[in-house]
């Protein structure tokens, strides 16, 4: 995972990986000893957004923590930002309306 990556780095690699329709496929790790995003590659051969979260994976706590996240990364509402398939699930895919 990167360190000390600045917040207007993961804002790019975050955006990088936003598909022109919105979709996001991410792969969560809660419960790390801070919150980093790095790129990586599903066993699909799919781009995927690795995010390590300090929320736990413990009633939906890891799902409001990663739309956090990512949203004060991108500077959008939390609103702007869903869990379309994966809600009990590492792997993910979000929908974001940017």
């Amino acid at each position: 995972m990167a360190k000390d990556m600045p917040l207007t780095d993961a804002a790019t690699l975050i955006r990088a990986h936003i598909a022109a329709d919105g979709a996001l496929y991410v792969k969560v790790t809660p419960g790390a000893d801070r919150d980093d995003v790095a790129a990586g590659v599903d066993v699909n051969g799919r781009a995927v957004l690795l995010v390590r979260l300090r929320a736990k994976a413990v009633d939906g706590a890891a799902n409001k923590g990663l739309i956090a996240f990512l949203a004060k990364q991108l500077g959008l509402a939390k609103s702007r930002i869903a869990v379309e398939q994966g809600t009990t699930s590492r792997q993910k895919r979000l929908r974001v309306a940017v």
